[in-house]
This record gives C-alpha cells, sequence and structure tokens, in this order.
C-alpha cells in the first residue's frame, strides 16, 4: 500500500525518482491542505468508534500545515536528492486526453479543488477527537519510502 498525501504524489514522487520532471495535473501555485491517507484512514476509525451523538455531521480531518504542490515538489526533491523539475499540464490537453482516459476525466472533474485555494478547516473535529496529523515532513518521507519500496 502506498502511504500518500494523495493522487499527486503518484506523478511527482514517482517521476523525480526515475529522474524525470514531476507532472503536474492542475496549477502548482495555489495553498492546499493535503491529507495523509494513514491519517484519513485514523479518522474514519475514529468516526466508527464515535457516540451516535456524532453521526449525521460534516467532519473534516486534520491536515499538516498548509502546501502549495510546489513547495511538495521542492521538498520531494530535495529528501530525494535531484533538482525539482515540474511539469503542468495545460488545461487543454487534460481535457482533450479527458475525452479518452478515465483517468484524465476524474482530474478535470476534480479540478475545483485545485484551480484555487483549498483549505479544510478541521477545527470541529480537532476539538471534538484528535488534532495531531502526521506532520508534512514526516508523511512525505514515508510517500518517498514507499515508493522506493515499490520500484
Amino acid at each position: 500500500m502506498v502511504t500518500t498525501f494523495d493522487d499527486h504524489a503518484h506523478y511527482g514522487v514517482k517521476n523525480l525518482l526515475a529522474g524525470k520532471a514531476a507532472v503536474m495535473p492542475y496549477p502548482v501555485i495555489f495553498p492546499h491542505d493535503v491529507t495523509y491517507v494513514p491519517d484519513f484512514a485514523r479518522a474514519i476509525v475514529t468516526l466508527l468508534d464515535a457516540p451516535a451523538g456524532d453521526y449525521g455531521q460534516a467532519w473534516h480531518v486534520p491536515n499538516a500545515p498548509t502546501q502549495t504542490y510546489h513547495s511538495l515538489v521542492e521538498q520531494a526533491a530535495a529528501l530525494i536528492g535531484v533538482e525539482p523539475k515540474m511539469r503542468v499540464i495545460p488545461v487543454i490537453l487534460l481535457e482533450l486526453a479527458g475525452l479518452f482516459d478515465r483517468q484524465a476525466y476524474e482530474l478535470i472533474e476534480m479540478r475545483f479543488q485545485s484551480d484555487r485555494p483549498y483549505l479544510v478547516n478541521a477545527k470541529k473535529f480537532s476539538n471534538r477527537f484528535w488534532s495531531d496529523a502526521t506532520s508534512f515532513e514526516d508523511g512525505l518521507r514515508a510517500t518517498v519510502a514507499s515508493y522506493r519500496q515499490k520500484a
């Protein structure tokens, strides 16, 4: 199982490890909260174990501090020991690919989460349950290690 912040690690970390440029399907300049998959799983278990009064509400999972995808690629490249090269797929190419490729289509569908700042307010969850989300550095280190192991 790949332990990753989200699908963007696949396009970024995997390519950097192969000595290629990170390919980013979205703009890399906007602040973005990313969720580390084990933290998400922990939140699901927390909510499954929660009292009945906590059901039927929206809960947002705590995240590491906000980053940009540009910062994510730079930090991953530094950890791997390569230059932080990246290419951003132009919207028109992604839309064209989406006509033929299901994964590209899904990236277009979820673009609203990455073509502007995407910030998650997890204060309600943090106040009620826990707030010690995995640090960005630890999550990125685990993500890189996971991809190295699979190579």
